[in-house]
């Protein structure tokens, strides 16, 4: 067993592979329903150890594939752990293979005996893997598909409706589910809006991350208008909420900077004159050009330091880590070689980004191609998804 099986993270992995044994000589036929053996991380686990996989979801190249690579291997007495993998009930691979076969069953329910498959179900694959170490704290019983949602939301998320008491609370919470980039489905946002309806509040806050961050561009100049004593009004807001946030909460200034430095709010022009300390403010108004770039620079390149991936990272990792590194490289092409310091720390990180996803790519990228289409990852996942229909899939726009 490598040490990411033995990682706590990886116990989901590591229950999946338990029930797959090697060296029987005879075919393992997987029923995969909710393509549990496709998620990264469990195809290159039983592959480290010796299985080869066979996919049956076209009958004939299926069998092309078998008497190509597979049959003149039995023939030869080869001993071979051939793992078949049928995703429905109804399918049945040939005869020829199923007689004296392996058989095994992959379902969530097998591994979140307390919570509701259908909640699990629309979780991401990584935060499956958090979940399985964490379900214990659900006691004995088994729960209900608002129960499970109420579970998911406060243990895995840190999610908890009846904390939330006034604007801030919920900002704060907002802020960081966005920016940590948690995506979390219609049905739990869905669920987190009840609680706070049957409360009253908060009803008419967006939830979902591209609206959210709009809405803050939105009030962010009203606040920038009231903190500097203007009266006049500006048009009607765009989109529906509180016409006024609480920007200056201490809980939530401590993500301002960073957000307008990373590009996901934009700075305005404004009149304001920001007290010396106030930085959480300067950053979010236009001017003086070259000195915002160097600081925003020198930000972008820290961030991108210490979350450079390794070779062992998911690949959810190295995507957060593009969009990081994309700002940077932008931000940096546009200093020029003003900043000789900042261009070799640049030059450094760049280095030594490439050398990490040289290592990555030939052990992970495989793999991928055999994710599940519903969050895609690679170009021939689209279309798989779009034929699944959009509507109410994934979260809140």
């Amino acid at each position: 067993m490598t040490a990411g099986e033995r990682d706590p993270g990886r116990r989901l992995v590591a229950a999946i592979l338990s029930r797959f044994t090697p060296g029987l000589g005879r075919p393992t036929i997987v029923r995969d329903p909710e393509r549990l053996l496709r998620e990264a991380g469990v195809l290159a686990a039983l592959e480290r150890r010796g299985f080869d996989f066979l996919f049956l979801d076209d009958p004939i190249a299926f069998r092309f594939d078998y008497e190509a690579r597979f049959r003149p291997r039995w023939d030869d007495g080869e001993t071979l752990d051939l793992v078949i993998v049928v995703g429905d009930e109804e399918t049945e691979p040939p005869f020829d293979l199923t007689d004296g076969a392996e058989r095994v069953s992959l379902r969530l329910g097998d591994f979140f005996t307390r919570l509701s498959p259908t909640i699990v179900r629309e979780l991401d694959p990584t935060e499956r893997e958090r979940l399985y170490v964490i379900q214990q704290q659900a006691g004995d019983k088994a729960l209900g598909a608002d129960e499970s949602r109420d579970f998911v939301l406060r243990h895995l998320f840190g999610v908890t409706p009846e904390t939330v008491r006034e604007p801030a609370d919920l900002l704060t919470l907002l802020l960081e589910r966005h920016y940590a980039e948690r995506q979390v489905s219609a049905s739990l946002d869905d669920r987190f809006l009840r609680v706070l309806e049957s409360r009253g509040i908060f009803e008419d806050w967006p939830l979902g991350r591209n609206a959210f961050l709009s809405f803050l561009d939105e009030r962010w100049l009203r606040f920038l208008d009231r903190r500097a004593g203007h009266t006049e009004h500006r048009p009607s807001q765009a989109i529906p909420g509180p016409a006024d946030l609480p920007f200056d909460d201490p809980r939530v200034r401590a993500y301002l900077d960073t957000l307008f430095l990373e590009g996901l709010l934009t700075p305005v022009e404004h009149d304001i004159e920001p007290a010396p300390d106030e930085t959480w403010i300067r950053v979010g108004i236009r001017r003086d050009a070259p000195k915002a770039q160097r600081r925003r620079a020198e930000h972008l390149l820290r961030v991108a330091e210490d979350r450079l991936p390794s070779e062992v990272s998911g690949h959810h990792a190295w995507r957060k880590f593009a969009r990081r590194w994309g700002e940077a490289r932008a931000t940096f092409l546009r200093l020029g070689d003003a900043d000789s310091a900042c261009r070799d720390r640049f030059r450094r990180l760049e280095q030594q980004a490439d050398e990490a996803f040289a290592k990555w790519l030939p052990a992970h990228y495989g793999p991928l191609s055999t994710l599940p289409p519903s969050a895609p990852v690679m170009l021939h996942h689209v279309p798989h998804r779009l034929a699944r229909g959009l509507g109410g899939a994934g979260p809140r726009a």
